[in-house]
């Protein structure tokens, strides 16, 4: 298990939370879910993966969370991270927003199907 600090807007934890609740799984377990989606990611160079510009901190709030995450893929996202000049926070929190977006796409589902 692997305590982080994810740091998101009010509409990206509802988005999160109500995506959580569709997939009828707790939110800790989805951001785990983006995370192995993520790293599967890694080697295929799609521009989507590198991380934008950090956002302001501004009306965004801090929540601790325990996620389920196996060594070698949290050794890999540290590598990505520190490729990208980011800590792994920074890095799940955009992995989970990518998962989001390419779930409501269809990109996600033809991957995990």
């Amino acid at each position: 298990m692997r305590k982080v600090e994810l740091t998101f807007d009010d509409f990206g934890w509802e988005a999160l939370e109500a995506e959580a609740e569709r997939l009828q799984l707790s939110l800790e377990a989805l951001i785990a879910r983006a995370a192995v989606y993520f790293e599967g990611e890694i080697d295929k160079g799609r521009p989507a993966l590198q991380l934008p510009p950090a956002a302001s901190p501004e009306g965004r709030a801090n929540r601790e969370l325990e996620l389920d995450i196996r060594e070698g893929t949290w050794q890999r996202l540290r590598r990505e991270a520190s490729r990208q000049s980011a800590d792994v926070e920074r890095l799940l929190e955009h992995a989970a927003l990518l998962f989001l977006a390419d779930l409501d796409s269809g990109r996600a589902a033809e991957r995990l199907l």
